[in-house]
Formats: structure tokens, sequence, C-alpha cells
């Protein structure tokens, strides 16, 4: 069974229901590529622990991660302009999510109702350098996710 996937970077759309209910997955990786994560797309996948969306995807569809009971970490690209109705709903173990890019961007995100469990979760921002001033923010060390430590 398959328990990463990672979308080739030649995949532009990801189709409606492409990967509903396979509980086998764990992590997920879509590229830059991708522009559209398409509705039910990962619903249902039970084993779900984490998924990263790429910079270049804008919408994140209805239900896409819908009922993914395991799914605790989110990493979401600074391309992304709208979740739709219930993207990330019944997925109550989401504890964190690194957004890749700055606090002000957030706001201009528009977030359907149904995605509280994203939205309540502890949530991180993008920053190369370490911020001068007090927050939750992220970077990349050697290609691994690190958050920085605050002193």
């Amino acid at each position: 069974p398959i328990t990463e996937l990672i979308i080739p970077d030649d995949v532009t759309y990801i189709q409606d229901y492409a990967f509903y209910g396979y509980n086998d997955l764990i992590n997920v990786i879509i590229p830059d590529s991708v522009t559209c994560i398409g509705n039910y797309t990962f619903q249902g996948c039970s084993n779900l622990e984490s998924v990263t969306i790429g910079n270049g995807v804008e919408t994140v569809g209805y239900q896409a991660f819908y009922d993914c009971e395991k799914l605790s970490t989110v990493i979401l690209g600074s391309g992304v302009e709208r979740i739709m109705y219930n993207a990330f709903g019944e997925c109550d173990s989401i504890e964190s999510v690194f957004y890749a890019d700055a606090p002000r961007s957030w706001i201009d995100i528009y977030i359907s109702a149904g995605n509280d469990f994203l939205t309540d979760a502890t949530r991180y921002y993008y920053y190369e350098e370490k911020p001068s001033f007090s927050g939750n923010f992220w970077h990349y060390v050697d290609g691994v996710l690190t958050v920085w430590d605050e002193e």
C-alpha cells in the first residue's frame, strides 16, 4: 500500500474524489504546480496525518479533506485564496497549521464555514530569518520544518 503520496510536478489539478477513502495514506505532498485540489479529493482518508499544500494551490475544494480524523499537521502554501465549505470538516485532530506567509496575508484567505478545526489550530507563520517580535513562526533548516523558538 502507498502510505506517502507525492504528487508529480507536472500535475496542475487534482480531480474530485481522486483519493477518496484511501485509508493507507499517512502523508501527502502537493507541489507548487497544482493550482486546485478538487472536491472530496482526500475525504475519508482516515489515517492521513499530514498534508503539505504547495504555494501554487489557490483553491482547496469542498470537503477535500473532510473526515480525515488523524490529520494533525497542515502546511498551507502562500498561494491559497479559497478554502471551500467543510474542506477540513471533521478533522478534529488538527493541532498545527504552518502557513507559508506572513500573518497579514492569512486574513485575505476566504475560508468558508465548516473549517473550525483548521482555523482554531495553533497557527505558525513563515519567516526565513528569526522575527524580532513575538508570535508563532517557522522556517526550514536543511529541508526540515522547524519552529523558531522564542527567547
